[in-house]
């Protein structure tokens, strides 16, 4: 339940966001690119909590949950919330 939407918040943030490229001795840089907002990346986190809080939602679900599994619907809501927000981000 934790996992699946912290999985989709890194497959955005690698694939498309960053299309493949991060650049790791700026990981370590405060104030640099990988900084954020003190270095928590609250777009990332509150992706993640809305995909945790999605996945209760789709347990509850007996079509989702019996066919589907909530893990992958929540995967999937979390790396658009998580795309969504960082487009508004990348934009100003």
């Amino acid at each position: 339940m934790f996992l699946g939407p912290e999985i989709a918040v890194f497959l955005v943030d690698f694939f498309i966001l960053r299309h493949r490229q991060y650049d790791a001795p700026a990981m370590n840089r405060p104030g640099g690119q990988y900084w954020y907002w003190h270095g928590v990346n609250w777009r990332a986190l509150g992706a993640w909590a809305l995909g945790v809080l999605g996945y209760f939602a789709c347990r509850r679900v007996p079509m989702i949950a019996d066919h589907v599994g909530a893990t992958f619907v929540a995967m999937a809501g979390t790396a658009c919330v998580y795309r969504v927000l960082s487009r508004r981000q990348q934009s100003k």
